[in-house]
């Protein structure tokens, strides 16, 4: 229910969906989520260090997903 405009919240909560797709082991979903907190607040490191770790060098991911 955030409005676009209210980029910091609308990053935390894809932030937070990331968080919970990764824990459900949905990478397709968790990637999508946080590539979308990206969206609103592109300087936001804890999401760029999630795809990095959580996604492009995790070993469990597939690499349909890693893209």
């Amino acid at each position: 229910n955030y409005p676009e405009s209210d980029h910091y919240h609308l990053n935390e909560a894809w932030n937070n969906i990331g968080s919970v797709y990764y824990d459900m082991l949905d990478y397709a979903g968790a990637r999508h989520a946080w590539e979308k907190a990206l969206e609103y607040r592109p300087d936001d490191r804890m999401a760029r260090d999630n795809l990095n770790e959580c996604i492009f060098t995790n070993p469990d991911v597939p690499d349909w997903v890693k893209g």
